[in-house]
């Protein structure tokens, strides 16, 4: 919805509203984007295999904006923090027929949990 709304404007009825800028970063001239943008909230899709390269790992680094990645690929290159990856649940029968999302989890706890020794 974000790419949509990044190029259509109004005519994709999509109305992002937020006080830093928001683009979808796919594919295409990403490096470009990065580089050049700063203080922006990047949105990366699954399916993006420049998300894996130490390339894009260098220009996160270097960069002044935040990056939400939706993926299922391992990204050795990249510091992240176990406090800020989630995952969702689905629920329901037929749960594959339709994109819905229910409910979203930690994928890791980071609760402090007291050990007793016996």
């Amino acid at each position: 919805m974000i790419w949509q709304a990044q190029h259509y404007g109004d005519s994709s009825g999509i109305d992002l509203i937020s006080e830093v800028p928001c683009r979808a970063l796919t594919g295409e001239n990403w490096k470009l984007f990065v580089e050049n943008a700063a203080d922006t909230i990047f949105f990366i899709d699954d399916g993006n295999a420049f998300v894996t390269t130490e390339e894009f790992a260098e220009a996160v680094e270097r960069s002044t904006s935040y990056f939400v990645l939706v993926t299922r690929e391992n990204l050795h290159h990249l510091p992240y923090s176990v406090d800020e990856i989630y995952g969702f649940r689905c629920h329901g029968r037929y749960r594959d027929t339709k994109r819905m999302y229910h409910q979203m989890y930690r994928f890791v706890s980071t609760e402090t949990k007291a050990c007793t020794t016996i």
